[in-house]
Formats: C-alpha cells, sequence, structure tokens
C-alpha cells in the first residue's frame, strides 16, 4: 500500500524528513487499523446512520495524506531524492548526469567544442565519435565541472594526470579535451587498442585494470563503459548521416553545373 521511499538527505533536512516519517508510521497504521475496525464492525452492517458511515469511509483515505506529505516537502524543499550523482574510482572519475545522463545526448551541448574535438581526434588518431561519447559521459559538456574526487573540465582530467599531461588550465576547454585525448590515446596504447579496457582505466585507473586483469568489478565503472557505448553509437550514427547529407549535396551541386 504504501511505497518505500529512499532519500539522499542534505544535512539541513535530515531531522525534519526523519520526525515526517515516524509521525506518518503511527498515523498511517494507526487509523488504517481503526478504519479496518470500523468498517468491519459498523459500515459494512450499515448499523450507523448515513453520515457516520461516510464519515468512516472517509478515515481510509485519510492515511494516505501522510503517505504524500514527506513527497511534498521533498519537493517544496529541492531535496535530492536518490537521482543522479558523481562518483569515482581510482585515478579518474566519473560524472553521471545523467546525469548526466540521458542514453540520447544533445548534440547542442557539444557544437562548440566539435572544432576542437576534430582537431585532437586527427592529431592523436582517436576516433571523434568517441571522444564526444567520453566528454558526454565524464560531464555532459560543462567545461567547469568539477568531481568529488577533483576531476575537472570537459574530460575530468585529476591535476596529476593534467600536469603530468603538460595541461595548464583543466577548465580551458582546448586544453582539457587536448590533454584528455593524449591521455586516452596513451591508454588505448598500453591496452592494445582494446578500446573498453581503455575506457575501464580511463574510470577507474590503469593499474585497477592490471589488477583485475579486465574491467573491474565497480558498478561504477561498468555503468561508465555502459553509457560510453551508448553515446558513441549515438554520436557515429550522427556523423554517417551528417556525411550522407554533404555528400548528397556536392551531387546535387555537380549535376546542377
Amino acid at each position: 500500500m504504501f511505497s518505500r521511499l529512499r532519500f539522499k538527505f542534505k544535512r539541513d533536512s535530515f531531522d525534519t524528513i526523519r520526525k515526517m516519517n515516524i509521525v506518518r508510521c503511527f498515523f498511517v497504521w494507526g487509523l488504517a487499523l481503526g478504519a479496518i475496525i470500523v468498517s468491519a464492525n459498523d459500515v459494512q452492517n450499515a448499523t450507523l446512520p448515513t453520515h457516520e458511515r461516510s464519515f468512516y469511509k472517509g478515515i481510509y483515505c485519510f492515511p494516505l495524506l501522510f503517505d504524500i506529505l514527506p513527497s511534498i516537502y521533498i519537493e517544496n524543499q529541492g531535496i535530492d531524492d536518490g537521482g543522479n550523482s558523481s562518483s569515482s574510482n581510482g585515478e579518474h572519475s566519473m560524472i553521471k548526469n545523467e546525469t548526466c545522463s540521458s542514453s540520447q545526448p544533445k548534440k547542442k551541448k557539444g557544437d562548440s567544442f566539435y572544432p576542437i574535438i576534430i582537431q585532437a581526434a586527427r592529431r592523436y588518431q582517436v576516433d571523434p565519435a568517441l571522444i564526444q561519447a567520453i566528454i558526454m559521459a565524464e560531464s555532459s559538456y560543462n567545461p567547469k565541472a568539477v568531481s568529488k574526487s577533483g576531476a575537472r573540465g570537459l574530460m575530468q582530467l585529476m591535476p596529476r594526470t593534467a600536469k603530468s599531461l603538460g595541461v595548464k588550465d583543466s577548465f580551458h576547454p582546448e586544453h582539457n579535451i587536448n590533454g584528455g585525448v593524449k591521455y586516452f590515446k596513451q591508454l588505448l596504447n598500453r591496452f592494445d587498442h582494446n578500446v573498453t579496457l581503455a575506457l575501464a582505466a580511463y574510470n577507474a585507473g590503469a593499474r585497477k585494470v592490471r589488477k583485475y586483469k579486465g574491467i573491474p568489478p565497480f558498478r561504477a565503472t561498468q555503468y561508465y563503459i555502459k553509457k560510453v557505448s551508448q553515446y558513441y553509437l549515438h554520436y557515429k550514427k550522427e556523423m554517417n548521416e551528417e556525411m550522407v547529407k554533404n555528400m548528397d549535396g556536392v551531387g546535387v551541386s555537380r549535376r546542377a553545373g
């Protein structure tokens, strides 16, 4: 009858929600029990006047008020009910906005960064659709994104990693993308161009991949690889469609000429 709610509490709202849940339990089950007893003894036997029977029938609905109140409070206070969150494992982190997290990313988010992505893709010989997918999974194209573990920018570079890559400003899109693609290319070379293992290393760290001799048994890492794969298919399809349009345009212009 009553759903089990899981709250991701804000510190200043914890006591209020806890008290509401305690009150909710007492009222809901107490009133429900009273309604059942009254219904069994009087309402169904029609031993009470009509207006009193209507009153007791209304008791059935009253407990639902205390089931709804916590949800109303949460919505008004803007408390997170356990939705998307950021997590990290090892050297690198993953931001789920899903976030980060529609399986159909919006191309508009990355339009302004596309020339930088193409340039980095050509420089390091990495599929641009894969770079787009990584950026979407990491930061949802937010150049100012910072994870709880300290990863920064579009491709979520940790400060130590960024320094080793020669990245001067992790919040600068061009610096971040070039550094992130360079790092991913290093991982591809390290794991014999196995994209899945390179993605696992990008998220959880190369040492974790070597330790477990494959994808680490971390839920966040496994989820990360799945999301990047979904985004990759989306961006690859977009690129192919754009290529076909351009070829059709060239064909029409030649025939017109």
